[in-house]
């Protein structure tokens, strides 16, 4: 891939367009990108700190991930496509699902009551 093509499949991905022609369109809405840098570490610092979910809610929101065609998978874990984080161990899914405070940024669902 050409560094043309690929400034052109970020600016698609940023702008929420499919990567492909032949992709399948999906109902999903397009991801949402906290403004800045700044903004986007302390809203981390907050999430991380917060209590944990019961497991009722953790399972769910489990469930809603796997289904979602955002979900990537990087060395056996799974992460969110479109919260913007770094593939490490805190942004994992069964990481982040278990935080009162983690959202999804496409809207499947909010924060949820500590345990």
């Amino acid at each position: 891939m050409t560094p043309e093509e690929k400034r052109e499949a970020r600016r698609k991905f940023y702008a929420g367009e499919p990567a492909a022609p032949s992709a399948p369109q999906v109902s999903y809405p397009p991801c949402r990108r906290t403004a800045s840098w700044a903004a986007r570490i302390a809203q981390f610092a907050e999430v991380v700190l917060s209590p944990p979910v019961p497991d009722s809610v953790f399972a769910l929101r489990q469930l809603k991930c796997s289904a979602c065609p955002h979900r990537q998978e990087k060395g056996g874990a799974f992460f969110c496509g479109c919260c913007g984080c770094p593939k490490w161990r805190l942004s994992t899914l069964d990481f982040k699902n278990r935080l009162s405070l983690w959202e999804c940024p496409i809207g499947e669902f909010g924060p949820a009551d500590p345990a």
